[in-house]
């Protein structure tokens, strides 16, 4: 699939990432930052989740999560 660029909120400050979903059938997804990959993010009962390896903090990943269900997923 291909990687679509959303604002998402990093330590404060607000940036542009690409996303690039994994599986169509599935909440899993790649982070982007300036064309390096900067997390893996997949969502279970509800909640986001980085994979491990992931340098994002609990809270980016939940903002990042959240803009993911309102801009991709279409949820909220």
């Amino acid at each position: 699939m291909e990687k679509l660029k959303i604002m998402a909120t990093i330590d404060g400050a607000l940036y542009e990432v690409e996303v690039k979903r994994l599986d169509p059938l599935h909440p899993d997804f790649q982070v982007f930052q300036d064309g390096v990959q900067i997390a893996a993010l997949h969502k279970a009962n509800d909640k986001w989740f980085g994979d491990e390896g992931t340098c994002l903090m609990p809270d980016d990943i939940r903002n990042i999560g959240k803009t993911i269900d309102k801009r991709i997923l279409k949820i909220g």
